[in-house]
């Protein structure tokens, strides 16, 4: 059926499941960082979008992705997904991640993620006149979903301002932080000094159905970055990623470019680094550099034997550093407005036809 043809879809008919194993095995049961999930995330968004209208899209941003519990290396991962708004030309998924606990039989929830895609024409431009989303049987529960939404744009629209007039204060003061630095860092290291960039090309190979870059591979990438940078600020290569936010897909990326990740601390807490990644991309034989994609990253500090480990090492904060502090002071606002938000109740669990999982 073609989309101008749909004028409504059921909430239940854009339900989507997929298992498999995940990571490496000759590394089982040892912690998976985000990229590999992200990976099969992008891919698996696409599907739960393009599979409920019934037409292409194109991955635009992951809003979230967090995790309940770890997954291993080895471990069979149930991905559910679900959309939960269709906008004029884009649709909002939510996704739930279970790890399969093979003493126990059972699957654990591991991860909860938001995603949006957009609906796009044969030329690659944003469709609009995309279905309206119900459920007959409940209609409330559209309501909710609808106002889940709305409260998750209006807060990101409102971090964006706060953003711009972060960048527009004449001066940034220690005083505008809540949070007063620890005295008991071993070393405090200035912002600009724990940037980390990574370069690639790519190949035919990771290119998707609209003949750019797969967004699983950036994502993947970005991760890499994001957890080389906090093993470098922390110097401990016991780190693990364990949640991303506010990635954005600004540009599309080709075989013709050059992709550069670049990664700094943004945030030292207990036990968590806080990275932001920015993505630079030009094309062979150009000096012109775009930003493609960006996005946050929390990267957990663990022991030898994977507990949660104290970070001994923090950033310094000086009114002389204008640019470091306005980086800091948006980070702040970020984990403010995060706590904001409105919750999505995990999906459940929905049967694989023929499958003892």
């Amino acid at each position: 059926m073609s989309t101008a043809a749909k004028k409504t879809v059921a909430v239940q008919q854009t339900r989507l499941a997929y298992a498999n194993t995940i990571g490496e095995e000759h590394l089982r049961g040892k912690l998976l960082s985000l990229g590999p999930l992200l990976h099969r995330l992008d891919n698996f968004g696409g599907a739960v979008a393009e599979n409920a209208i019934s037409n292409k899209v194109a991955m635009a941003a992951l809003e979230s992705l967090n995790t309940v519990s770890p997954i291993m290396h080895g471990d069979v991962v149930r991905l559910e997904g679900e959309l939960i708004n269709i906008g004029q030309s884009s649709l909002t998924l939510q996704v739930t991640g279970y790890r399969h606990d093979i003493a126990t039989r059972k699957f654990v929830h591991a991860v909860d993620a938001v995603m949006t895609a957009v609906a796009l024409d044969g030329n690659n431009r944003p469709l609009r006149g995309l279905p309206k989303l119900v459920d007959a049987g409940n209609e409330s529960r559209i309501d909710q979903l609808r106002e889940i939404a709305r409260q998750r744009k209006k807060i990101s629209k409102r971090l964006e301002k706060i953003e711009k007039s972060v960048d527009e204060l004449p001066n940034v003061s220690l005083e505008m932080f809540d949070n007063v630095p620890r005295n008991e860092w071993s070393e405090k290291v200035a912002l600009r000094d724990t940037m980390v960039a990574l370069s690639t090309s790519f190949l035919p190979c990771h290119l998707n159905r609209n003949g750019t870059v797969f967004g699983g591979e950036i994502l993947s990438w970005m991760d890499k970055t994001a957890l080389y940078c906090g093993k470098i600020f922390a110097g401990n290569s016991n780190m693990v990623t364990v949640s991303a936010n506010r990635i954005s897909f600004k540009l599309p990326v080709t075989t013709n470019d050059v992709a550069t990740m670049e990664a700094r601390v943004c945030g030292v807490r207990e036990n968590f680094v806080d990275i932001e990644v920015e993505v630079f991309i030009k094309q062979f034989g150009s000096e012109e550099r775009k930003k493609s994609h960006s996005g946050y990253f929390t990267v957990a500090n663990l022991d030898a034997s994977g507990n949660a480990n104290c970070i001994t090492r923090g950033l310094a904060a000086s009114e002389e550093d204008q640019e470091g502090l306005r980086t800091l002071l948006k980070a702040q606002h970020r984990r403010l407005l995060r706590e904001e938000l409105l919750q999505l109740q995990p999906l459940a669990l929905s049967s694989i036809s023929g499958s003892h999982l």
